[in-house]
């Protein structure tokens, strides 16, 4: 019989300080097994400190080009940043789509905020990146490079297992992509960027549990992750979450905001941490992969 195995990653450690607290406290509880870091903000300096205290948490990248200011000078990476200095926000898809993005840029950039983290003599253990922009054209094989260059093997899935939430999941997939063919199509394509990374030498788990697509829920709800433990396929799974109290910087930065505290109070109580004992998960950091 095989081993239902969970990674439980808290994205967005150092994006602010409200996100780290969260985070900080949720570690003790046993309720997640990594952290992504954005490296780009004043808040990535609590790094060391994070990976000192809880050294079984597995440390990734969370490449971001997206939002906020870019490690390095905005002289050498002009094509990344506005006229405030910043990047572009929710221009850079079409700037990345029209050519506007130099990709010899974009590679710098992201080598230096893998770089922050290593000169902290913080193991890395995958990459991933904000909002999940590196799975377009062009960034996919900046990606890839980037890990190749420092070294690192392991990096998020997107083969998606959707409807995870729902009591019957597969049936419910089956449906949400009758009905939805561009979603199919994004999510084959995705697969095939998977195998091309697998083909690279690229490690991940065998499928990223993703939630919302057919009933509109979101982590920040206990019957959401009670469904999704219950629904666990056996073999290696992943799931993503965002614990984090709102402060002035995710307010300015992030959407998703209110819902990250209402994500920090599941995952730092005695329920969840009964509900994955109780279907025999075993949650497992990057490094098993």
């Amino acid at each position: 019989m095989k081993v239902k195995k969970l990674i439980i990653n808290a994205d967005g450690f150092g994006f602010t300080f409200g996100n780290n607290r969260a985070i900080f406290e949720a570690a003790p509880k046993g309720s997640i097994s990594s952290i992504s870091v954005n490296t780009n903000f004043p808040a990535v300096k609590e790094l060391p400190i994070f990976n000192q205290q809880f050294p079984h948490i597995s440390i990734g990248v969370h490449l971001n080009p997206i939002v906020g200011k870019p490690i390095l000078n905005p002289d050498k990476i002009p094509s990344l940043v506005g006229p405030n200095g910043e990047f572009w926000g929710n221009k850079f898809a079409y700037l990345l789509k029209t050519k506007k993005i130099k990709l010899d840029e974009l590679f710098i950039e992201l080598k230096a905020q893998v770089q922050l983290i290593l000169d902290m003599k913080v193991a890395i253990t995958h990459l991933d990146s904000h909002q999940n922009q590196h799975l377009r054209p062009g960034f996919f094989s900046v990606f890839l490079k980037v890990a190749k260059s420092a070294g690192i093997n392991r990096m998020r899935t997107h083969r998606h297992f959707i409807c995870v939430e729902c009591e019957k999941p597969r049936m419910c997939a089956a449906k949400y992509y009758t009905m939805h063919p561009k979603t199919t199509t994004i999510h084959l394509y995705t697969r095939l960027l998977m195998f091309r990374a697998e083909s690279l030498g690229m490690r991940m788990a065998d499928r990223l549990l993703s939630v919302g697509y057919n009933t509109n829920v979101t982590k920040g709800n206990f019957k959401t992750w009670k469904m999704m433990i219950k629904n666990l396929p056996a073999g290696t799974n992943e799931v993503y979450c965002h614990p984090g109290y709102a402060d002035e910087t995710l307010r300015k930065y992030a959407q998703y905001v209110d819902e990250r505290n209402k994500e920090c109070e599941i995952l730092m109580s005695p329920e969840f941490r009964r509900l994955l004992d109780d279907n025999d998960v075993n949650l497992i950091s990057f490094r098993s992969i």
